[in-house]
């Protein structure tokens, strides 16, 4: 019997050393667990900011565009000084520029109308 008594102590206390490593790599796992959490909370802040300064940006950009076109539009004595300024906001290419110039100089189409 105390053969059997003292197997089971050495398996107790074996039991009982695998149960707090058992429990210190619970503790790790958790502890790691809130870090990830916190990181990923930290991560997804930090999309929605992204995400609000790209929309606060394309809207500033579309209205400066429309700014640019509408003083374009406005202003016929000053088209030529601005197309240059349209051609960039727009990326108009080579082609494109001097089909407008063209146009202009033929005196006809949608250029040559004044609006004012």
């Amino acid at each position: 019997e105390e053969e059997e008594e003292g197997g089971r102590n050495v398996l107790s206390k074996e039991h009982a050393m695998h149960i707090r490593r058992l429990q210190k790599l619970l503790r790790e796992t958790e502890m790691q667990e809130r870090k990830l959490r916190d990181r990923e909370k930290e991560l997804l802040e930090r999309v929605d900011e992204l995400e609000r300064s790209i929309a606060r940006a394309e809207s500033g950009e579309i209205e400066y565009k429309k700014n640019v076109f509408v003083k374009y539009m406005e202003n016929v004595s000053e088209q030529e000084s601005l197309l240059p300024v349209v051609a960039t906001v727009l990326k108009l290419s080579e082609q494109e520029i001097e089909r407008i110039k063209k146009k202009r100089t033929e005196g006809s189409g949608f250029f040559s109308l004044n609006f004012l």
